[in-house]
């Protein structure tokens, strides 16, 4: 079983929601790290390397798509003023606030890719796109690629 953090569930925050994985103290139960929602899990902060680091020996699956950072000023503008929106993007690497380099650099370090879980086997890392259809045949291939370029040295 993985658990994940997510905007507007039960737990949003990264540290949070590895404290939870981590007390079951089972290999049958793994943490989601879900880039795009990177500033929901610290606030604006976007640390990646650090939540990464944080969740280390229990991080078992990461999706990959960018995202902006929604506590940054005039970062979104919704007319009219004070209705009741929620953003959530999942948008190309490259089109957000995310640091990939630190991202793929941590893996690296981690040495995510190289892996074996007792239950489940190889780490997942996968695309998770979506909001704009028309660029997914493309987007989805560059991120693959992305991934395969800083993770497996291909």
């Amino acid at each position: 079983m993985e658990i994940q953090a997510h905007p507007w569930d039960f737990c949003e925050e990264n540290n949070e929601t590895v404290d939870i994985v981590k007390s079951f103290r089972s290999d049958n139960v793994k943490y989601v790290y879900s880039v795009p929602h990177t500033f929901f899990y610290d606030k604006g902060v976007g640390d990646v390397a650090s939540m990464l680091r944080y969740a280390g020996s229990d991080l078992s699956h990461v999706l990959i798509a960018d995202t902006r950072n929604h506590t940054k000023h005039c970062r979104y503008i919704v007319n009219p003023p004070g209705v009741d929106a929620v953003v959530h993007q999942h948008v190309g690497v490259g089109e957000g606030d995310v640091d990939f380099d630190a991202l793929f650099r941590t893996l690296r370090e981690m040495k995510f890719a190289e892996q074996t879980f007792k239950v489940g086997g190889e780490p997942i890392v996968a695309t998770s796109l979506f909001g704009y259809p028309e660029k997914m045949k493309y987007q989805a291939v560059e991120t693959r690629e992305l991934i395969e370029r800083e993770l497996l040295r291909r």
